[in-house]
């Protein structure tokens, strides 16, 4: 889902409203889009496009968020970098588990790694 306005209640009990550029979640938990002004169903995946004026809010608040919410896989993708980090939930906090950059062809992005993604298109080229 292309930025799908999510509200969860993070650890201090407050909402917090969040956008993430990108959202999937299973089938088994989400048959059907909702027809909603917004979800409060933590996706399983979700990708932030990192930008110098969004960087610092990406990585310091709604990371954290996403894994006081559960949600596995994390992509914190920059194109002017043209890098991909991939981070997976492990015992509550994000691990860096991949990396792909710039030329890659076939990037075996996780969770999605039977498909190859071809990053130049990502850059433009």
């Amino acid at each position: 889902m292309d930025e799908p306005e999510l509200h969860f209640t993070d650890d201090m009990g407050r909402l917090a409203i969040v956008v993430p550029d990108i959202a999937g979640w299973r089938l088994s938990r989400m048959p059907v889009t909702p027809d909603v002004a917004f979800i409060e169903l933590a996706p399983e995946w979700l990708c932030e496009v990192v930008s110098p004026g969004t960087a610092r809010v990406d990585r310091m608040r709604k990371v954290p968020l996403y894994a006081q919410q559960g949600v596995p896989w994390v992509w914190l993708v920059d194109p002017k970098a043209e890098t991909v980090e991939v981070l997976e939930l492990r015992d509550g906090a994000y691990s860096l588990v991949q990396t792909a950059e710039g030329n890659d062809k076939k990037a075996k992005l996780r969770p999605f790694d039977a498909v190859g993604f071809d990053l130049r298109r990502w850059w433009g080229r």
